[in-house]
């Protein structure tokens, strides 16, 4: 089957969504070194312990929250703690505001990739979703270090120039998006049963104008052949069905047939008569005069139609699942997608490793604190530039090649060791703007590559249900900030030794490594 062009507009609101949410958390990783100047990884822990912790939790509590809530909770809690870490000059308020922006950035990323498996395209939106995350980046970065160096104005009221826009990722989700096709519920026998009676009802009054069928055996021939026909055609546009039961209403031939009293339940109405006996057939020739409503008789037959590997849906609708068989669901989504968590933990390890730790202790010369800050910021640009090209590269890398995955995380693995020995040994052939700019550059396009592809390949594999799609991907979002966490402790470590072996006072970690 052909699928659906996505909606321009879906497409809009995914990119706004990934903007906005990206947007606040660069400005405040832009900002990390005037948050505090000596534990630039403190800043990145305080955003990635709840952003993972949220990542990890809400899968098990989406079902309760409104799409339309998380959003416009996103925008309100996000303002405000952004309006915070501008006012408060004490730096624990200033991490907890923080790390409440944190919460909502994740959030918001869970509850955006999420949504994608509700439309027709999820990989196209996943693109549009990554790609204004990696605008985000890179205008977060050069929108402070523009502010700061021409404009000469400070963090604080860099934050209190942009506090306020968080609040279009609600205005995205209400104005912009397109609501979501509600998935067919399941049809209760006793609404079946109203509804047989009620299309009975009708059947009689379009009967009443119709040619009555007589009862010759010639007749009820040509129209079982005619049927049938029709009903093969129909068959043959069917496409696969995803509901767990079929209920089909079928009529009895003992009293007769007429047109439009077999109804498949299903998302369309079809009708199907019975003909598998020839019994019956036969049978049904004496009842076909004088054939009325009052004594048409239905029988239902129920189908089975298994899903997927033959696993049920978790969804709101289906209330005999415990909570305790879905935390075992879960897990066993997450076991499935289990390569591809370590891969992106493997990325995000090394690159946020590099962004807290080592950017942070480079500097020509690296005892100016002036020189440190700039090469942070730029770095940080060039970083993130690489990432915007990265992320908005989904629809041009392969989607099933975990291989090429794997790829990326060597070479993610290969740029820290490269990194830590330019920053240790200071050799003045590549310790220098022109030499680590471009591997900054080459760290954040590895990085983005590896978010959208593994993103995109996760939501191709197959699910019992578009739930279960989703709650994968927020799984896989997870690893994310799980790998933001090590590489937090790791760049904290990194930055007090860099510190120490060229004798900078002002490390918030006290490093007793000889190097």
């Amino acid at each position: 089957m052909i699928e659906k062009k996505e909606s321009f507009c879906n497409i809009i609101a995914f990119f706004i969504f990934g903007f906005m949410d990206q947007f606040v958390f660069a400005i405040l990783l832009a900002g990390a070194k005037d948050i505090d100047k000596g534990g630039v990884a403190l800043v990145y822990l305080a955003t990635a312990i709840p952003s993972f912790l949220t990542k990890l939790l809400l899968p098990y509590v989406a079902d309760y929250i409104s799409y339309n809530l998380r959003a416009l909770m996103f925008g309100i809690v996000t303002c405000f703690g952004l309006l915070m870490v501008a006012l408060a000059s004490d730096l624990r308020v200033q991490l907890i505001s923080v790390a409440s922006c944190s919460v909502m950035t994740a959030m918001g990323e869970s509850t955006a990739v999420a949504l994608t498996s509700k439309y027709s395209r999820p990989a196209t939106l996943l693109s549009a979703f990554s790609s204004g995350l990696g605008v985000a980046g890179v205008s977060a970065f050069g929108f402070v270090y523009i502010m700061e160096n021409y404009i000469s104005i400070d963090f604080s009221k860099v934050l209190m120039c942009i506090f306020y826009t968080p609040i279009l990722f609600y205005i995205s989700h209400c104005c912009i998006l397109e609501k979501f096709p509600e998935q067919t519920p399941e049809i209760s026998y006793s609404k079946v049963e109203s509804e047989v009676h009620d299309n009975t009802r009708q059947d009689a009054e379009e009967d009443a104008e119709e040619e009555e069928y007589t009862g010759t055996e010639s007749l009820l021939s040509e129209y079982i052949t005619n049927r049938a026909s029709k009903e093969e055609r129909k068959t043959n546009q069917e496409t696969t069905l995803n509901e767990e039961k079929t209920m089909i209403m079928v009529p009895s031939l003992e009293s007769g047939i007429t047109k439009g009293q077999s109804q498949l339940y299903l998302n369309e109405a079809h009708t199907i008569p019975n003909f598998e006996e020839e019994e019956e057939v036969n049978n049904g020739i004496d009842g076909l005069n004088g054939l009325s409503p009052k004594n048409s008789n239905f029988k239902v037959v129920q189908k089975n139609i298994p899903t997927i590997e033959g696993k049920k849906s978790f969804s709101k609708n289906n209330s005999a699942q415990s909570s305790c068989e879905k935390v075992f669901h879960t897990f066993g989504l997450t076991r499935g997608i289990f390569v591809f968590i370590i891969q992106m933990y493997i990325v995000y390890v090394c690159q946020y490793s590099l962004q807290s730790g080592i950017f942070s202790g480079i500097g020509f010369p690296i005892t100016s604190e002036a020189s440190r800050k700039k090469f942070y910021s730029l770095a940080n640009w060039s970083f993130q530039i690489g990432l915007c090209i990265g992320r908005s590269s989904g629809n041009f890398l392969p989607r099933k090649r975990v291989e090429f995955l794997w790829l990326l995380a060597l070479l993610q693995f290969f740029f820290l060791s490269l990194f830590s020995a330019i920053a240790i040994t200071q050799y003045s052939f590549v310790y220098n703007f022109p030499s680590l700019l471009p591997v900054a550059f080459a760290v954040g396009l590895v990085g983005g590559m590896c978010y959208v592809n593994a993103l995109t390949q996760v939501s191709a594999l197959d699910y019992p249900s578009k739930e279960d799609q989703g709650t994968a991907i927020s799984i896989l979002c997870g690893s994310e900030s799980l790998g933001c966490i090590s590489a937090d402790f790791l760049g904290l470590a990194i930055q007090g030794c860099l510190y120490r072996y060229n004798g900078i006072d002002g490390a918030t970690f006290s490093c007793d490594i000889k190097i």
